[in-house]
């Protein structure tokens, strides 16, 4: 078998004979559990079109033999060009399953119960807004005072509310910082409804620093904060179901910055989707928020 035929075959054809079903389906775009690691959102994704994969967990991706090649080097064995293209013409009835490597388990997370949920009163919580640099007036348009009950101290406290989608809080205050299940993605709709791009951030704090230089209460494009990077695949669904021709991303000036630009990029290239990374305005700084308080002190 060469590259040519071995590139040709079908990788959903590959993952099914492996045993890995697609946990969902988007036109031609499958999303799986990766084959690499235990996960519960599915993070592995098969472009049918281009018959090609991207690990958003993994960061790389690539053709049907790039995969063989992930696959033997998983499981420690040879795994050159040469050995995926050996392999493949040995297992071509019947590929084994590949083990996933075992996780130690996370001890339980500590669980927040939703008390209640008012509008900004309580001193601290607006001082600490003020010390991030955002107008209250703007801060009040998305975050919300919130109640809740700390089941370790057996306390309630209070803390800045974000909701997101699926109506789960991002907790925030000055000592703290947690969230409410179930936690997901926040998407807000764009003054204008032409649908041509979407904004991605990876907190509130970087919106809202964001929405200051804006002189604005809103972008004129959707936007979508992730309020953690382990929501990427949680944001792709909303930007398949849409018709947006640009994606500006405004992740953080690090390494996990960097690998959710990759993923995005990854995603969207299939797509014809342009990615425009917005680092530029607030570099050296780490994020959005640290620049907006820097230009403040100037």
């Amino acid at each position: 078998m060469n590259i040519a035929k071995a590139n040709a075959i079908p990788l959903s054809e590959i993952l099914a004979k492996m045993g890995y079903k697609p946990a969902s389906t988007k036109q031609h775009n499958l999303w799986y559990h990766s084959p690499f690691r235990d996960e519960r959102t599915p993070s592995f994704h098969v472009n049918q079109t281009k018959n090609v994969w991207y690990d958003h967990g993994e960061g790389m991706g690539g053709n049907a033999v790039g995969f063989i090649c992930t696959y033997l080097q998983h499981q420690n064995q040879p795994h050159s060009t040469a050995d995926a293209l050996r392999w493949l013409s040995s297992n071509a009835q019947h590929i084994p399953k590949l083990p996933r490597p075992r996780v130690a388990i996370a001890p339980p997370e500590i669980s927040f119960a939703l008390q209640r949920v008012s509008s900004l009163q309580t001193r601290y919580l607006t001082e600490y807004i003020k010390e991030r640099g955002i107008n209250l007036s703007v801060a009040k348009t998305y975050l919300r005072e919130v109640d809740f009950y700390h089941a370790e101290t057996r306390k309630t406290f209070k803390a800045l509310g974000f909701r997101n989608v699926e109506n789960g809080f991002e907790l925030r205050n000055k000592a703290f910082k947690g969230s409410i299940a179930p936690k997901d993605i926040s998407f807000i709709r764009g003054s204008e409804t032409s649908g041509a791009a979407i904004h991605i951030f990876e907190g509130i704090f970087d919106y809202l620093a964001a929405l200051m230089h804006q002189k604005n209460k809103r972008f004129k494009d959707d936007v979508i904060i992730l309020n953690s990077i382990t929501n990427i695949g949680k944001a792709f669904p909303y930007i398949e179901n849409h018709t947006y021709s640009t994606i500006f991303t405004w992740f953080d000036n690090d390494r996990a910055g960097m690998k959710a630009l990759n993923s995005f990029k990854a995603f969207s290239a299939p797509l014809e989707i342009k990615v425009l990374q917005m680092n530029h305005i607030y570099a050296p700084h780490k994020d959005v928020n640290a620049w907006h308080i820097a230009t403040l002190k100037k």
